[in-house]
């Protein structure tokens, strides 16, 4: 008699309702019964191939080598860092059966191979309060190689526990060719228009980097010309999600993150009368209790007075042009 099939794969998910499914976060090959048996006389391709212990989306991860060579209807671990709690089953006709997923490494490690290119990202950029961050990392043309060996991951720095974040953040600035970090304060910020701002502060990390790089790649959709201090071009290419897509943009986003939380941090530290903002939690971004802080007891010097809500409640005259559109802006630089 044949084995009846799988009929259904189920996700459930009992927390972080506003989170992107599983299925945008990461590429998943399913693992069953009958390709088990497959996989298993490739283990050595399937140990390329997948990262030892990876995420399952938000909240699980599987290591490749003990499931092949266990029951997939038991092999699953809970991923503690993110305290998220995902059940994955198969619905069959007389019971459901837990099932495992793994995901797959999809990060490039370069664009071209011996080329020396750097990824540039930002963070903070949609904050009512405090800096805007960028930075740049190359890394060398072997760096899937020396992750495995430390078993780190790295990847868009939104999809990392902090924990996390800060275990690579250590780790690029160790195994890094070069790495650079810059910032705009919120007067810059003010003064020129987040976009300029965020632009200044990446080019300033190209300039800052030890190591004069061949190409740039950049997340997002806009990058004004880069030239090196002699005046040359350095050819640059914008990647949309690029912290997706190329490990060094990744680690830029990384770094940019992580930069940028530590700043509010000793921001709050400094300036204990900022708690009431929930910066803490908030990271300078405009939440609810944010807003509502705004409201009761007005800016802080920390504020972007262009920004948001921010703007009703600014004694002095705004820059107008810090609130033109992207476009206008762009055609101006």
């Amino acid at each position: 008699m044949e084995e009846e099939p799988i009929k259904k794969k189920v996700i459930t998910r009992k927390s972080r309702k506003n989170a992107a499914p599983v299925s945008n976060l990461i590429e998943e090959l399913t693992l069953t019964e009958e390709n088990v048996k497959l996989l298993e006389v490739e283990k050595n391709k399937v140990s390329e191939t997948f990262e030892k212990t990876d995420f399952i989306g938000p909240g699980l991860r599987v290591e490749p080598d003990k499931i092949l060579n266990q029951d997939p209807k038991t092999n699953f671990q809970k991923n503690t860092d993110l305290k998220d709690d995902i059940s994955i089953t198969n619905q069959t006709n007389d019971e459901t059966s837990s099932i495992f997923t793994v995901s797959k490494i999809n990060l490039k490690p370069y664009q071209k191979e011996g080329r020396i290119e750097v990824g540039l990202d930002e963070a903070g950029r949609g904050c009512f309060l405090g800096r805007v961050y960028a930075a740049g990392v190359i890394l060398p043309n072997n760096i899937l190689e020396i992750m495995e060996k430390n078993k780190i991951k790295i990847r868009d720095s939104k999809k990392l526990s902090k924990k996390n974040r800060i275990k690579a953040r250590e780790f690029i600035e160790k195994n890094a060719l070069a790495y650079a970090v810059a910032y705009r304060e919120n007067t810059d910020i003010d003064k020129k228009n987040i976009l300029r701002a965020t632009m200044e502060a990446m080019h300033e990390c190209v300039s800052k980097l030890s190591i004069t790089p061949e190409k740039i790649l950049v997340d997002g959709t806009y990058f004004p010309v880069y030239r090196d201090a002699s005046g040359e071009f350095i050819e640059d290419e914008c990647v949309t999600k690029g912290d997706d897509t190329y490990l060094c943009i990744a680690a830029a986003s990384i770094l940019a993150k992580t930069y940028k939380d530590e700043y509010i941090e000793n921001l709050v530290k400094e300036n204990p009368e900022l708690e009431i903002y929930d910066l803490l939690n908030n990271s300078g971004y405009g939440t609810a209790k944010h807003i509502e802080a705004i409201k009761n007891y007005g800016l802080s010097d920390f504020h972007r007075k262009t920004f948001g809500i921010c703007k009703d409640f600014v004694n002095e005259p705004v820059n107008e042009s810090v609130n033109q559109s992207d476009y206008e802006i762009l055609n101006q630089l």
